[in-house]
């Protein structure tokens, strides 16, 4: 039985101490003889620096003077990517193992009585499972390359071969022989663009439109201004006309009726009340079809809806420059990209250069003694008392006092303990 209290916990270590004692004991020894079996893993690192835009290509025999396209964030993500899977791709790990020997690399492996193939695929596959690993620098051009062998020098002579071969792989990769296809195929783009850029010009031309959005904003504000220049004119007038008034009777305080200075500014009245009674008739009129503004209002709408029924054709035209001239761009960059790798080749010229050649560890990285230690330390512990729980756990037993009170209702008197040979 098992007593819920700091008595009863101790009462249970001190009760099965033997126990708790043979079992940690037992965890901490295996712990031990791991650590003096294991075999030490050494590491071997190096770094590869990838170049993008111009730093990645050289300035000589360029197409037409330019320069190497930058290269967008997203585009050196996926490019970095992409060079990491070649580091572990089969074909580049093979290479090496052949280069390198799978009785060098992995001697257990070369004991197998097996055709060469079968132990270089074993010893790729055994590479990718873990002894390899390869990581992209943070957000920076760096490639790094780790190995780990239990033998430094064959992990820092296995990672310099795999650096080497891949640099050579990848001046491989490029073939020239593209670049008089993507040439001729740049001229066939550049003839179908001028011809739907001549289709284009020629149906702008004949149907009298530089820019149909622009011209079509530009009717639509001419028409809100011709409703607008109507109503400011007759305001206009109505004003001219206030203020002709205000003068008569300024000059009707001084001057007779029948002066020739009021008889003028009476002419200039009549002639800003008869401009006031033509806008306000064009105003009144601009719904009748044969008033000037509605000619004009008339004139814009039927603009308006020719341009609309344009649009398809002009929308059309102007999406096939458009994808012609995006395919010219593309097969252009992609010709300019092989002449650039045909160059790079004959020169031996990558875009991977070597940063820090391969160095193998002066310590072991693995196994990490005092860790594992610790974790058999920290399991034969709590096994050790979980033990020691389920056997109190299990035993139904009174061995106290205190249990004995608890199982029968009485109080315990007297308590006798058992003596070898003898009772006291």
């Amino acid at each position: 039985m098992i007593e819920y209290s700091l008595y009863g916990a101790l009462h249970i270590l001190f009760k099965h101490k033997f126990k708790i004692i043979c079992i940690f004991s037992a965890f901490v020894i295996c712990g031990l003889i791991y650590i003096m079996n294991a075999n030490p893993i050494y590491q071997a690192r190096g770094s590869l620096l990838v170049r993008f835009g111009q730093d990645a290509n050289p300035s000589l025999n360029m197409p037409d003077g330019q320069k190497a396209s930058e290269v967008s964030r997203s585009d050196r993500a996926e490019i970095m990517e992409s060079n990491v899977k070649l580091l572990q791709g089969q074909t580049l790990l093979r290479e090496t193992v052949e280069a390198m020997g799978v009785a060098k690399l992995y001697p257990d492996l070369a004991e197998i009585e097996r055709p060469i193939e079968v132990l270089n695929r074993k010893a790729v596959e055994t590479l990718i499972k873990g002894p390899l690993q390869v990581y992209v620098s943070g957000e920076s051009n760096l490639i790094e390359v780790f190995m780990y062998h239990e033998d430094p020098a064959i992990a820092q002579e296995f990672t310099r071969i795999l650096m080497q071969k891949f640099i050579e792989h990848q001046a491989s990769l490029y073939n020239t022989a593209q670049i008089s296809f993507l040439d001729n195929q740049t001229l066939e783009v550049k003839k179908e663009l001028d011809a739907a850029r001549e289709k284009f010009v020629q149906f702008k031309k004949q149907a009298g439109i530089s820019a149909i959005d622009e011209e079509m904003e530009q009717l639509l504000r001419e028409k809100s201004e011709l409703s607008s220049l109507a109503f400011q004119a007759v305001s206009n007038a109505r004003a001219t006309v206030a203020e002709l008034k205000t003068k008569e009777a300024q000059l009707l305080m001084t001057y007779q009726a029948s002066s020739d200075i009021v008889k003028r500014l009476r002419r200039s009245l009549a002639i800003a009340n008869q401009e006031l009674q033509a806008r306000k008739s064009d105003l009144n009129n601009v719904n009748k079809p044969n008033s000037p503004l509605s000619q004009k209002i008339n004139a814009i709408d039927e603009r308006v809806r020719w341009l609309e029924e344009q649009r398809g054709k002009y929308n059309e035209l102007a999406q096939r420059v458009s994808m012609m001239e995006e395919n010219y761009r593309y097969y252009r960059q992609r010709g300019e990209e092989a002449r650039v790798n045909s160059l790079l080749r004959a020169q031996n010229i990558t875009r991977l250069s070597i940063v820090d050649e391969a160095v193998s560890s002066l310590r072991p990285v693995a196994p990490k003694k005092k860790l594992i230690l610790l974790a058999f330390i920290i399991l034969g512990t709590g096994l050790a008392l979980s033990v020691a729980v389920l056997i109190e756990l299990l035993d139904d037993r009174a061995t106290t006092p205190e249990d004995l009170k608890n199982t029968i209702g009485l109080p315990v008197l007297v308590t006798f303990d058992h003596v070898k040979g003898h009772i006291s």
